[in-house]
């Protein structure tokens, strides 16, 4: 059981010193998974409730539909992906932190676009993936620049 415990711990750097300690897990795989079924159910009731009550403002106020759909919703999406990064940071694991902002650009660039692609398909209004020659170097290139950053020298 040690050896279960000691393949699935995570070694860990604190504050950049040489004192390295190994981090157990504090959960129990039924249990997770249990948490997570349960979160997931709130997550997407959160979502229909969201998604109804965006007639509601968008009714009785002056804010653009186009606006709260395209602009605020995806920050407030990401907004635990963003703190999850920063609180992680706090605690001087600067790797984990660069991980996560840089997981979440590669996850739109290799997952959302495509899907917005097939989706448009769908709705009859052609999305194509053909970018300019500057997008396109870009793309697979962005994911170095903040590891070159993070790197120590």
């Amino acid at each position: 059981m040690q050896d279960v415990q000691r393949i699935s711990s995570i070694e860990t750097n604190t504050s950049g010193a040489s004192s390295d300690h190994i981090e157990y897990p504090r959960m129990n795989t039924p249990s997770a998974l249990l948490l997570l079924v349960v979160v997931t159910a709130l997550t997407y009731l959160t979502a229909e409730n969201l998604v109804e009550s965006i007639n509601g403002l968008v009714e009785h106020s002056s804010v653009n539909r186009e606006w709260i759909t395209l602009i605020v919703i995806p920050i407030i999406s990401n907004a635990a992906e963003h703190t999850t990064a920063v609180v992680v940071a706090s605690k001087g694991k600067f790797d984990l932190a660069m991980s996560v902002a840089v997981g979440s650009c590669i996850q739109i660039s290799l997952f959302v676009i495509p899907v917005l692609v097939i989706v448009s398909w769908g709705l009859g209004k052609p999305l194509t993936l053909f970018f300019d020659p500057l997008e396109t170097l870009v793309c697979p290139l962005s994911p170095l620049r903040p590891n070159r950053f993070s790197s120590s020298p």
